[in-house]
């Protein structure tokens, strides 16, 4: 069973709840005493017992309430003393949690918390290391509403400095994953540092919803299978990628070079994009040819992922389009999105 502390202490802030909270008691314990006190010692009414308290333990100097007896007068001297003693504490965790920073970043973080519960259909990100800054700077770059869940608190710096919504927590636990709204996201990427930290994020995942769509991360090749079993959707290996990459360099480069440019986000030319096709899209039941996508559109659909889950490659002119598949669309970026708004009913110009 995986411990809350690191999310209690960082997320919700408990180190300054506590320090807060006891200070708070020191003076509700230091009334209820004082008012007892003058009530049993002087006999005296609620009222007047209590309203002698504050006077006293704030050291107002106003007059007493009434004449007081040698027991009365020894016990308020023990009640100033106490009150200073308050008094002094309070100022000094305050001080502290001031110069120490606490106090701001427990209000920068519930703020976090209040604009991350009303997020819907964003992605969460679960790890911040090297891989994760990269995912994350891509989410962002395409404009991607998204959450990062960080366990080091050493990068939460980096983390406010790039703008990012975040908690810093471990990814693991339950109720981190909820303080991220996992019950609302659409898509969860598991890009922890260990495998084994994958596997039990991606589990926990998929039992709080099991609509998410997932994607683990693996660094052993032996991993991917278990990673899928915990309820992955798809498992991406950066080094097995970065391999690959690597040898298609030397290989084929021109064809790396083609797909690069053709993925890259920052190219302004060219793009390929996966497009879903509404069901009361006014081009079902249409051929490819017939919807004149390239005539019109300027577009190449290179490939459709049917709604049982079939890829198929270079779908050929009579392919017939159907509702609640997604088409493979390589082209200019506006050509795709005038594409997209004719798959919805929209007015497409190019």
């Amino acid at each position: 069973m995986h411990s809350t502390r690191s999310f209690e202490l960082i997320y919700n802030g408990n180190q300054v709840k506590s320090r807060l909270r006891f200070v708070a008691l020191q003076i509700l314990g230091l009334l209820v005493l004082g008012t007892t006190g003058y009530m049993i010692i002087e006999g005296w009414g609620v009222l007047d017992a209590l309203y002698m308290t504050v006077i006293t333990v704030t050291t107002v100097g106003l007059g007493e309430v009434r004449t007081l007896g040698g027991s009365g007068r020894i016990f308020t001297i023990i009640l100033v003393v106490l009150g200073v003693a308050v008094w002094a504490y309070a100022l000094g965790s305050f001080s502290q949690l001031l110069i120490e920073g606490e106090l701001r970043n427990y209000f920068l973080r519930r703020r976090l918390r209040s604009m991350i519960s009303g997020m819907e259909n964003h992605t969460i990100l679960c790890g911040f290391g090297r891989i994760g800054q990269i995912v994350a700077s891509e989410l962002a770059r395409e404009k991607i509403p998204f959450v990062v869940i960080e366990k080091e608190p050493a990068l939460e710096e980096q983390l406010k400095h790039a703008g990012y919504m975040y908690i810093i927590g471990d990814a693991t636990e339950e109720e981190v994953l909820k303080a991220a709204g996992i019950e609302k996201a659409r898509c969860l990427i598991s890009a922890l540092g260990t495998d084994a930290s994958n596997v039990y994020t991606v589990l926990i995942a998929r039992d709080l919803n099991p609509r998410l769509y997932i994607v683990g991360r693996s660094e052993d090749e032996t991993a991917e299978d278990k990673i899928l079993r915990a309820g992955a959707d798809k498992v991406i290996s950066p080094y097995l990628i970065g391999a690959h990459s690597l040898a298609q360099a030397a290989v084929r480069p021109h064809v790396l070079n083609f797909i690069e440019v053709a993925t890259s986000t920052t190219n302004v030319e060219l793009a390929i994009e996966e497009i879903p096709v509404p069901d009361d899209s006014p081009l079902a039941g249409q051929t490819l040819v017939g919807a004149h996508l390239r005539d019109r559109f300027g577009i190449i659909v290179v490939g459709s992922k049917t709604k049982s889950q079939d890829m198929i490659f270079n779908p050929p002119g009579d392919y017939v389009i159907t509702p609640g598949e997604v088409l493979i669309a390589m082209g200019k970026r506006e050509s795709l999105q005038a594409l997209r708004e004719a798959l919805t009913g929209g007015k497409a110009q190019v």
